[in-house]
C-alpha cells in the first residue's frame, strides 16, 4: 500500500514539474546586427532581437558612432518606424537612451503580420541635424505554433490532480472505516 502511495505522489510531482525541466529555452534568442553604416552625418548600428525577427515584439537597439550621439548633453531624438510592404508607415516608437549604457538607444515594435517590412531609423540633433536610413527586414511566423501537445499535457495534469484527489479521499475513507 505504501508503494502505491509513493507511486501516485511521484507521478503527481513529475506531472507538476515536468514542464519546467526544459533547458536552454530563450524567449528572444540572440540579437542580430541588421545595419551598420552611415545615416546622414551619423554612423549607426542597428540590432534586433529576436533574430530572425518574428511576429510579436521585436526589440531594436541603436548605437551611434558620432560624438554627438555619445554625449548625454546632445539629447538626440531617435525614431524607429516600421513600414509595411505597401510603403505605408504602420508602427513607430522612439528609441530611448539606456541608462546603463548611454551610447545605446532602445525601442520595441509589436509586429502583427508576417512579410517584408522596412525599418526607418531617423536621428536628429541640434548640433548635426537629421540623418536617416531605411533597412529591409523579413518578419516570419512565430516560432511556437499552437498544437495538440498543450491540450494533452493539460489533460494529463488535470487527470493526475483528480486521480490524486480521488485516491486521497478513498484512502481517508478506508482508514476511517477500519
Amino acid at each position: 500500500m505504501a508503494t502505491v502511495r509513493l507511486s501516485v505522489l511521484a507521478f503527481l510531482i513529475f506531472t507538476m514539474f515536468a514542464p519546467f525541466a526544459v533547458s536552454d529555452v530563450s524567449g528572444h534568442g540572440d540579437s542580430k546586427l541588421i545595419y551598420q553604416g552611415p545615416a546622414g552625418p551619423y554612423r549607426l548600428s542597428l540590432e534586433i532581437q529576436p533574430a530572425p525577427p518574428r511576429v510579436g515584439t521585436v526589440h531594436f537597439s541603436v548605437s551611434g558612432q558620432d560624438s554627438v550621439l555619445r554625449s548625454p548633453e546632445s539629447d538626440p531624438r531617435i525614431m524607429i518606424v516600421a513600414i509595411n510592404s505597401s510603403g505605408e508607415p504602420v508602427y513607430q516608437t522612439p528609441a530611448i537612451r539606456d541608462p546603463a549604457n548611454p551610447v545605446l538607444y532602445e525601442g520595441n515594435i509589436l509586429f502583427r503580420d508576417v512579410g517584408a517590412w522596412s525599418i526607418s531609423v531617423t536621428i536628429d540633433t541640434e548640433e548635426s541635424g537629421e540623418g536617416s536610413v531605411i533597412v529591409p527586414m523579413q518578419i516570419s511566423a512565430p516560432s511556437i505554433e499552437p498544437g495538440p501537445e498543450g491540450t494533452i499535457v493539460f489533460a494529463l495534469i488535470t487527470l493526475a490532480l483528480f486521480g490524486g484527489t480521488a485516491y486521497l479521499w478513498y484512502s481517508a475513507r478506508k482508514a476511517r472505516a477500519a
